[in-house]
């Protein structure tokens, strides 16, 4: 990780986003405010499309817990012949690396970079997971709150495993889309006059993630709107009530 983008920011500008993070949950300000010194966050600013951590990279401490303080990034795998998938993006106020942290890997199992002009807040994952002396509350409610993130990142993969398990770019995409329209609040009743919503990625972010070709993925997209399953304008689209007979339905 290049040190040349730390700055001299406090973390304390963020404090609000850091009281929306989930690693933060049931912390007051208060008891937040006199944590960020005890662990150790430090402000790092990225340029689009650098780099923060490299498939490879070797760091011997570890590596340490981050969250997006402003901006957006893509976790991505880039194989030995130079295939390109991308993992997840997260947004202003997501955390990022924490099972990497967790682990103690010494050496980074994938890459990160900023997709857009981005500022991250590193914090030291050890110093999160032990307690003080005093053992007070809001350091156990942080250590509950971090198995919780991990918990739900784990869960976030499962679902990826599921989509990218069916047989066809078309059911790959219906349950990408649907997982997406269920977290957002769909339910069946209101499918039938269309539930509409936004995904985080244009086509070719999108056909990376579910390691489909672009042409193929604008085809079968193409496919499902003429169908009337699906609209969409850019990332915003539309689920419309499906035919049980379809060959879309899973």
């Amino acid at each position: 990780m290049n040190t040349n983008n730390w700055t001299k920011i406090s973390p304390l500008n963020y404090i609000d986003v850091l009281m929306h993070n989930d690693l933060f949950r049931g912390i007051n300000k208060e008891d937040l405010t006199s944590m960020l010194s005890c662990l150790e966050f430090k402000v790092k600013k990225y340029s689009k499309g650098t780099p923060i951590f490299t498939a490879g990279e070797v760091r011997k401490e570890g590596f340490p817990l981050g969250i997006i303080a402003d901006g957006k990034i893509e976790l991505e795998r880039n194989d030995y012949w130079g295939y390109h998938s991308i993992l997840q993006t997260l947004t202003t106020g997501q955390t990022f690396a924490e099972a990497a942290a967790c682990s103690g890997l010494s050496v980074f199992p994938i890459s990160i970079r900023a997709s857009e002009d981005t500022i991250i807040l590193f914090g030291n994952y050890k110093k999160m997971t032990t307690t003080c002396k005093n053992a007070c509350h809001h350091h156990t409610q942080l250590i509950q709150n971090m198995i919780q993130v991990l918990a739900s990142k784990n869960f976030f993969l499962t679902q990826k495993i599921d989509h990218l398990s069916r047989r066809t770019t078309r059911e790959k995409i219906i349950s990408y889309l649907s997982d997406i329209a269920l977290r957002k609040g769909c339910v069946s009743d209101n499918v039938k006059n269309g539930f509409s919503f936004e995904i985080p990625y244009n086509r070719q972010q999108l056909a990376d993630f579910l390691a489909v070709e672009r042409s193929a993925l604008s085809a079968t997209l193409g496919k499902l709107k003429k169908d009337g399953i699906i609209s969409f304008n850019k990332n915003h689209f539309t689920l419309y009530e499906m035919d049980q007979n379809s060959e879309a339905h899973l």
